[in-house]
């Protein structure tokens, strides 16, 4: 009787199971989606900055000299840069995979946090290197010398302290929607000893 019993609940069950657990997956999936449209969104801004930038730069260039010229050379030269960053970087979004497991979706939550804590470490650094070269400026006897490190550093100082902003923004919001999202797949999840189910709460 037992036996039958316990036979009847798990043809109850099984099914019941897999589908809590393919409602799992469609969400974490639409977590995914949702991760991947913040990081294109993210390319698309550092994009439309770098081709902003390097089309004032030459116009920039073209109509001034010394070290105003230099800033804009600087400009063009940095967004030249960003923008080979932010092409891969929204083409790799937009065709990333978002049907992950669990475990590959928290590395991929990981992954995207460390690189821009990391990236705002050196945006820091770009600052101070961009007020170093402003400080040098001062004590160059050559003129070219001169405005080349007064237009450079302040170039770079203008540019590493958008890219300060922008990857603590985006750092602030992909750690921001990591924490709405991914706690709620956890909780659902239970690891036994030697099993793994899922929690849902009627």
């Amino acid at each position: 009787m037992k036996k039958a019993f316990f036979f009847s609940l798990m043809l109850l069950i099984t099914p019941f199971s897999y589908l809590m657990a393919q409602q799992t997956q469609e969400e974490l999936n639409q977590y995914n989606k949702e991760r991947l449209t913040i990081q294109k969104k993210g390319m698309a801004v550092l994009g439309a900055w770098a081709i902003g930038n390097i089309a004032t730069g030459v116009i920039g260039y073209k109509s001034n000299e010394g070290s105003v010229a230099n800033f804009y050379k600087m400009n063009i030269i940095w967004n030249g840069i960003n923008l080979a960053l932010a092409v891969p970087g929204y083409i790799g979004a937009s065709n990333g995979k978002y049907n992950l497991s669990l475990r590959r979706s928290y590395k991929e939550q990981l992954a995207l946090e460390k690189s821009f804590i990391f990236n705002t470490g050196l945006d820091v650094a770009y600052v101070m290197g961009g007020l170093y070269l402003i400080e040098k400026s001062k004590t160059e006897t050559s003129l070219s010398k001169r405005n080349e490190n007064l237009g450079y550093g302040n170039s770079i100082l203008f540019q590493g302290g958008f890219l300060m902003l922008f990857d603590a923004a985006m750092y602030a919001i992909h750690t921001s929607h990591g924490n709405k999202k991914l706690p709620d797949y956890l909780d659902k999840i239970t690891i036994g000893y030697n099993s793994v189910g899922f929690r849902h709460q009627f």
